[in-house]
């Protein structure tokens, strides 16, 4: 059970896996080393399928939580890396902060 003793104006509780991913989640101590096989993993799937938009890409990982920024070429590219990152074992969010490369 994650429960979290309330406290002032920014109570964080779990109310189980029926409502979805509990974001305080984000905030904890994180696991080093945990999230940085994830972040090997992320690294690896995205050089390997989308090598064109690799550099522009930054990942964070943060006790499974993901967050992927950058510029990609096209709205298909912004999606299916999204996707690509779902796939890793670990993750349990994908925070999508790609935006798209201006013409």
């Amino acid at each position: 059970m994650w429960w979290v003793r309330a406290s002032n104006e920014h109570d964080r509780k779990d109310f189980g896996p029926e409502f979805g991913i509990d974001y305080a989640r984000f905030a904890d101590s994180p696991n080093p080393s945990v999230d940085g096989k994830i972040f090997e993993h992320i690294e690896n799937r995205l050089f390997t399928h989308f090598a064109e938009d690799f550099n522009q890409i930054e990942i964070i990982v943060r006790n499974g939580f993901v967050i992927v920024k950058g510029q990609v070429k096209d709205e298909v590219t912004r999606k299916l890396i999204a996707e690509d990152v779902w796939r890793v074992e670990g993750v349990k969010e994908v925070i999508n902060q790609l935006s798209l490369q201006s013409s």
